[in-house]
């Protein structure tokens, strides 16, 4: 059966589920540099924006009782390929 899981706190959408399980296994939709309240955190600096993404990936995580050590696929998308190194520290195995 499939379970469409809401954020605590954060308003919820009949439309838009952040969270999805079936059986044993989550889906974590696409998330952006947005804060809890939000509001969008750092404008023009790309670090800052990706903390702040696997942030908001790991709340939603968290909501079901993992982590971001239990994620088996990530896709990211970057448009500057200056950027790829940010990502090396965040998803070691």
């Amino acid at each position: 059966m499939i379970e469409r899981i809401q954020l605590p706190g954060r308003p919820a959408s009949a439309l838009y589920s952040p969270l999805v399980r079936w059986n044993d296994l989550l889906f974590v939709t696409g998330q952006v540099a947005r804060d809890a309240a939000g509001k969008f955190v750092g404008v023009g600096d790309f670090a800052r924006q990706a903390d702040q993404v696997f942030d908001n990936v790991a709340a939603v995580l968290a909501v079901a009782g993992a982590s971001l050590a239990h994620i088996l696929k990530m896709t990211v998308y970057v448009t500057d390929a200056r950027y790829r190194e940010h990502f090396a520290f965040r998803m070691t195995a």
